[in-house]
This record gives structure tokens, C-alpha cells and sequence, in this order.
């Protein structure tokens, strides 16, 4: 651990009167700001690593700057008395003064040392910490959470959170643990319920999630939306993710981005204001949050290398609000899955490593391409209701006496505080039970495999020939079995359907971008396979590609097929009798129900 804070008769001085004005020493400095508890944080084991400058204060970490370390110690040197500042040596508390600067003539000669001189020539001379104890470097216990326990610390306490208890523990008996970042105690005194209670956030909640009830006609409009079985199932992804932010905890085999998206949302046609943002956002109230403008990140080159400046040691959770269909999501891969790099202008990167990074959280209006595994174990996504959009198109409020009756944190009495907090309490305890709870959301799939194949400007055209052609073609012909389809004669289909789309009649579409469609779209669906004897190669298409025929006569193929193929047997050619021995037509309808289940 650093050093406690010394006493004032213990600190180093670092100035020294001449006979003209009074000097700085920045060795001393440097062993002074030592004493008063500050060091540097290094996270990797590199000596060229960036470094975070820290103050501890009895445990509590505080992140600190050039310029904020200015000011410290300016108002250090004013809480002293003038008789008790000496010529050199220690601050003496109990001699007289004898043969010293002044107060004024040290703060005189301070205000002119600048901070680019502090960090230059003094900060980077204090001693280094890490908690892995890195070579050079003095051990620094931080406390964390595991994946069976949640601490959220208050003014009044800490709430200690298992898979079967939510109880309130005095900050003393775990204080022995570790220091803490400062922006880990939230400035509130909380009560933990035992019992649950509907607070104002959680009927919030509730009605982001809610559908409209086409069948239901009344003249109160609220009546017309209502939870319907998918509500209740994103209900139960939106809460799980919402414990799953909270808790700072990093699983290894649990590495998602949390995704909150509008189950309306189109290609080209973005849908909000049904308060996804507003219940993202409200992780703040529990961790030391960075929220990005989500327009400003569309290619990885465009976001630039300083995406991330504003991230620190302490953040605990980044929001990248209302992003845009050119968001490219692969940028995000690495720092999901692995160590995150943050680097600054003019100064040195760092890296958090994947255990201590801050939670990843997205919001959109707009359906975003990327298919894919891939893409899929990287993403929790949570479809939001209709209810609070409406709500805007009928020129109401959130706040209106109708739906809640005040607006949310802003006009919040302790009352609403404690139903909020214990909220996001119950949903940690429901994620350390459960773990994140998947929904099914196969219209987003699909959406997102639009965006995906054809861009965001995409009318669908594309992917509805895809579709359909696996709904029908693939089946009548048998192209499920066998020899499969070659890309030749997929392309001959296509022409037939589509000619206008084809660049041999002025569109975009040749060939091998309507094959690689159709290999994108197979891959992305869930269920369904391409070339699956060939899995064993790889996931790509070049590893999936299949050439059929005599030397010198070979044509590349493929074969799609579904996991629920084998199920309906030999549907397809005449329809001869499947396994189940009942009529074809009524087997075939099932088997496209089954593969509307699934997004197809």
C-alpha cells in the first residue's frame, strides 16, 4: 500500500529562499507529493507503459493530473500558518519562524511553476505501483469483486450482493481487502429492502418494453400497449444485462457488449425514444461511466486512435450512445474480448487488462450490419418496446401524472433513490443466478442480415430473393442434398428473378457478390449451415468453398441446409412421403414454420 498521509511536520520541503525570490527543488518536490500519498498506477508489465497519477488517501484512490496536482498543493501551502515555514529541512509545526520565506513569497514562486513542468520533471520521478508488483514497482492491493459477489459502496455502507442474499456490511470489514478508486462510493446513504418494491425506474422499465395490441381499440391509447410474451422475455435479457453492468466483475466466457436496440427499427427507417438510452444511461448512478456520441464512431479509422481518451483506471463502464448504420461493430472485437488500449495526445498509451476494463454498452436507432458467430458471442442484444414512443407522438411526457408523475433522477426524493438502487440490487442477484438470459429477437436477425448483405440504404430485395429461394427452390430441387447448387446456376436464378439488379443491366450485383450474399445470409441465420461437410476448415468462405465436376471441368458449389432438415426427411423433388407418413403439404407448411421460428 502507499503510504499514509504524514503528518505536516514530516513532509519534505521543496522550495528554498535566495536572495532574489524562492526556489523550486524538484527532487523534494517529488518525495514531498510522496508523502502526501501520491504514485504512479502501472497496469502492464512495460517500462515504456503509460502510467496513471494517483493520490491514496487512507485506501481511497483519487485520479489526479498535472494540473490538479497544481492546485492541491497550492491549497496545501495555504493551510499553513506564516511562522511555520522554515529555510529548509522539515516543516517544523512547533519552532519559530527563523530565516524563511513567506506563505506569499512560496505561493508567489508556485504559481509560476507550470504544469507541463510538474508532469515533465516531476510526476514521471514518483514511485510506481502495480498490483501485479511488476519489476521497479511496489505492490498496491486493489479490491475487486468475483464472479459469485457484488459490492456496491454508499456514504453509509456497502451492499454486498450473492445469488441468495442482498445485505448492508460496514465499509471497516472489508477495508483490509484493498484500496478502492474514489469513484467507486456513491454519495447517497441507501436502505436495502428486504422486501421488493415498484419504484418509478423500474415502471419505466416495464413500459420500455411494452408492444403495441393492434386488436385492442379504446380511446385511451395506454390500453393498447401491453406485455406480451416477447416483452416479458427482452424484460428478463434487459434486467440480467442491467446486473450484468453493474457488477465489475469481468467473466472470461461472459465478454458481451450489452446492446439495446428498438424492436421497430428498419433499414434506413431509424426508430427511438422508447427509452432505451434512458435505462442505459442509468448505470452512472452506480459507476464512474464515459458516454460516447455514438455519430462520431463509424469506421475504425474514422473514430481515430483516440476514441478512448477519456477513459481512466477508474471507468467502469463505457456507453457508446445512439451509434449509426456506418458503424463498423468489428471495431469493438478486441477490446470485448481482450485487453483495452487507451491513448491520449502527447501522452503514452496504457492498457487496462481484460479483467479490470470498464463494460461495454450500445444503443441505436438503427438496424446495424454484422452477422455471425463471431459477431453473435460478442452481443447481448435487448429489442425495446413502442410504448414510450408513443407516448412522444401524443405530445405527453414521461414525467405527465398519467405515467409516472415526476421525471426520473432529476426530481427524485430519497424515497425513489432506495427503490432505484434496490432495483438495480435484485437485478445483480438475478444475473449472478442466472446469468445473462438471451431473448429470442429473429426479426433483428433478419434486419441485421439485411444490413449486413446489402447496406443500409438495402430495399430488402436481395435477401428476400435469398430467402425465399431457401424456403422453396433449395427444397424442390433438392439442393439441401447431394450435389447442392452451383454458383453458375444460382446466378442464372438470380437473373430470372432480378435482372435489373445485375450488372450486366446496370446495377451492382455480379456473380460473386450475389454468392458471397447468399454464403453471408447462411452463415448469419441461426440454424441453418453452408457447405457444413466442410466446417471443419474453417468458417470463412474461401475455407467453405466446394468445387464439383472432372478436372479441367469443375464448377464451384454449395449446399445449404438447416438444423431441422433430417426432422421432415425427403421433403422436396415430388414431395414424396416424409418420415412422419402425413401429407406432404401439411409437412412442408410445418417445416416453414419452424424456419420462421428461426429467422428464416
Amino acid at each position: 500500500m502507499v503510504e499514509k498521509k504524514q503528518k505536516k511536520n514530516e513532509i519534505v520541503i521543496f522550495w528554498k529562499p535566495t536572495k532574489t525570490a524562492v526556489s523550486i527543488n524538484n527532487y523534494n518536490l517529488a518525495r514531498c507529493l510522496e508523502k502526501l500519498g501520491f504514485g504512479q498506477f502501472q497496469t502492464e508489465d512495460k517500462r515504456v507503459s503509460g502510467k496513471e497519477i494517483f493520490l491514496n488517501e487512507n485506501g481511497i484512490l483519487k485520479i489526479h493530473s498535472s494540473s490538479s496536482i497544481k492546485l492541491y498543493i497550492r491549497r496545501w501551502i495555504e493551510s499553513f500558518d506564516d511562522n511555520q515555514f522554515l529555510k529548509g529541512g522539515s516543516l517544523d509545526t512547533t519552532t519559530p519562524n527563523i530565516e524563511s520565506a513567506s506563505k506569499g513569497e512560496i505561493l508567489q514562486a508556485w504559481s509560476k511553476y507550470t504544469p507541463s513542468s510538474l508532469g515533465t520533471l516531476v510526476l514521471s520521478d514518483l514511485q510506481v505501483y502495480s498490483e501485479e508488483q511488476f519489476p521497479d514497482t511496489k505492490k498496491l492491493n486493489l479490491f475487486s469483486d468475483d464472479s459469485k459477489t457484488c459490492h456496491i459502496r454508499f456514504k453509509n455502507g456497502v451492499v454486498r450482493i450473492t445469488a441468495n442474499k442482498i445485505e448492508m456490511i460496514d465499509t471497516e470489514t472489508i477495508k483490509k481487502h484493498g484500496a478502492v478508486w474514489e469513484s467507486a462510493i456513491l454519495p447517497r446513504n441507501i436502505k436495502v429492502y428486504k422486501k421488493p418494491t415498484t419504484g418509478l425506474f423500474e415502471k419505466f422499465a416495464v413500459g420500455a418494453m411494452k408492444r403495441r395490441d393492434a386488436t385492442v381499440k379504446t380511446k385511451d391509447w395506454t390500453k393498447e400497449y401491453v406485455m406480451t410474451k416477447a416483452s416479458h422475455s427482452q424484460l428478463k435479457g434487459m434486467r440480467t444485462a442491467f446486473g450484468y453492468l453493474i457488477h465489475t466483475y469481468n467473466t472470461p466466457d461472459v465478454a458481451k457488449a450489452i446492446y439495446f436496440i428498438d424492436c421497430d427499427s428498419e433499414l434506413g427507417e431509424p426508430k427511438g425514444g422508447n427509452g432505451k438510452s434512458v435505462v442505459m444511461q442509468a448505470i452512472k448512478y452506480y459507476k464512474q461511466t464515459v458516454v460516447q456520441d455514438g455519430k462520431k464512431f463509424r469506421t475504425g479509422a474514422e473514430s481515430g486512435k483516440f476514441a478512448f481518451a477519456n477513459v481512466y483506471l477508474d471507468t467502469k463502464f463505457i456507453l457508446i450512445d445512439d451509434i449509426r448504420p456506418e458503424f463498423s461493430f468489428d471495431m469493438l472485437f478486441s477490446m470485448i474480448t481482450g485487453d483495452m488500449e487507451v491513448e491520449r495526445k502527447g501522452k503514452d498509451k496504457f492498457t487496462i487488462p481484460s479483467e479490470k476494463k470498464p463494460k461495454l454498452g450500445l444503443t441505436t436507432n438503427y438496424v446495424i450490419a454484422g452477422s455471425g458467430t463471431s459477431y453473435k458471442r460478442r452481443q447481448h442484444i435487448v429489442e425495446f418496446g413502442n410504448y414510450w414512443n408513443r407516448c412522444n407522438e401524443e405530445k405527453e411526457s414521461p414525467s405527465d401524472k398519467k405515467h409516472l408523475g415526476k421525471m426520473l433522477f432529476n426530481n427524485f426524493d430519497e424515497k425513489d433513490w432506495n427503490e432505484f438502487y434496490n432495483y438495480g440490487f435484485n437485478c445483480v442477484q438475478e444475473y449472478l443466478k442466472e446469468g445473462l438470459v438471451e431473448s429470442p429477437h429473429s426479426d433483428i436477425e433478419k434486419k441485421v442480415l439485411k444490413a449486413t448483405i446489402e447496406g443500409a440504404t438495402g430495399d430488402g430485395a436481395i435477401t428476400g430473393f435469398i430467402e425465399e429461394w431457401i424456403r422453396t427452390d433449395r427444397l424442390t430441387g433438392n439442393y439441401h442434398k447431394g450435389d447442392g447448387i452451383s454458383e453458375d446456376d444460382f446466378y442464372e436464378k438470380f437473373l430470372e428473378e432480378y435482372p435489373t439488379y445485375a450488372v450486366e443491366n446496370g446495377g451492382i450485383w455480379d456473380k460473386q457478390k450475389i454468392n458471397t450474399a447468399v454464403f453471408q445470409f447462411a452463415m448469419g441465420a441461426k440454424g441453418m449451415d453452408y457447405n457444413p461437410h466442410l466446417a471443419n476448415k474453417g468458417d470463412s468462405k474461401s475455407q467453405r468453398r466446394w468445387k464439383r465436376g472432372s478436372a479441367g471441368n469443375q464448377k464451384v458449389c454449395f449446399r445449404i441446409t438447416t438444423d431441422i432438415d433430417k426432422e421432415f426427411g425427403s421433403i422436396g423433388g415430388k414431395f414424396s412421403k416424409s418420415k412422419s407418413g402425413k401429407d406432404d403439404d401439411e409437412d412442408t407448411m410445418k417445416y416453414f414454420e419452424k424456419l420462421a421460428k428461426r429467422g428464416v
